[in-house]
C-alpha cells in the first residue's frame, strides 16, 4: 500500500526508516509548530508535513497489522505476532488523537484556513500520483502506490480542514492568510521538475537502461 523501491539486501533497518521517519518528521513539525512563532506559510508547510507524516505512520500500522502485508512493519510484526490485534488498535486510536491534536493545534495557533489545507493536501496526493507515472520501470503501480500513500492514508486532514477556520473574505487580505508567491511556485515547479527528470528512469537497480 505504500511508496516501495527495490534494494539488494533485506534488512529491519531499513524496513524501520520509513514508519521511525515519519514519526520524528511528524512530532518535529508539530513541535516547531506549536512553541516558534512561524510565518502563515511557514505554518501551512508545518501543518502539513506534520500531517502527512502522522497520518500515514498511524495509517501504515493499522492496515498492516489487519492485512499481513509484509511491509515497512513487517520485522516488528512478526516478533510479536499475537499483538497484531494490538497494532490494529493502537494504529487507529493514534490516527483519531493526531487528527484531534492537529485541529487544536490549528486552532490554536490561528492556522491556515480550510481552503489552503485543501488544495495543500490535493497538491500532495496529485504530485504523488504524476512522479508515479514517470517512473518507468513501473508507472501504473508507482501511481497507485503514491496514490494510496499521499491520497488515501492522509484522509483525516479533510477532518481538520472541516474543523479550520473559514477561508478569509473581503478584499484585503488578512495578516494569516497564506501570500501567493509566484517566485516560490515557479522555484518549486523547478525542484519537483528536477526530481522528476532524476528518479523517471528508477534508482540502482530499478533503473531502466
Amino acid at each position: 500500500m505504500w511508496a516501495w523501491f527495490r534494494c539488494s539486501k533485506w534488512s529491519a533497518l531499513a524496513d524501520a526508516g520509513g514508519p521511525l521517519g515519519n514519526l520524528v518528521a511528524g512530532f518535529l513539525a508539530l513541535a516547531v509548530l506549536r512553541y516558534a512563532r512561524p510565518t502563515p506559510a511557514v505554518r501551512l508547510l508545518l501543518l502539513l508535513l506534520g500531517a502527512l507524516s502522522l497520518f500515514w505512520f498511524t495509517a501504515q500500522l493499522t492496515f498492516e497489522s489487519l492485512t499481513h502485508k509484509q511491509d515497512d512493519w513487517y520485522w516488528a510484526l512478526q516478533m510479536i505476532g499475537s499483538w497484531r490485534p494490538v497494532g490494529a488498535v493502537v494504529g487507529v486510536g493514534g490516527y483519531v488523537l493526531v487528527g484531534r491534536s492537529i485541529s487544536a493545534l490549528s486552532r490554536k495557533q490561528r492556522g491556515p484556513n480550510a481552503h489552503a489545507i485543501r488544495l495543500g493536501y490535493s497538491a500532495a496526493a496529485a504530485s504523488a500520483v504524476i512522479a508515479g507515472l514517470l517512473f518507468r520501470p513501473e508507472p501504473f503501480r508507482s501511481a497507485l502506490e503514491g496514490f494510496l500513500m499521499i491520497g488515501i492514508a492522509p484522509l483525516g486532514l479533510l477532518s481538520v480542514a472541516r474543523k479550520a477556520r473559514p477561508q478569509d473574505v473581503g478584499s484585503g487580505i488578512g495578516t494569516d492568510s497564506v501570500p501567493h508567491s509566484w517566485i516560490w511556485i515557479c522555484v518549486g515547479a523547478v525542484v519537483f521538475g528536477l526530481f522528476l527528470f532524476i528518479q523517471a528512469r528508477g534508482l540502482g537497480m530499478a533503473a531502466v537502461r
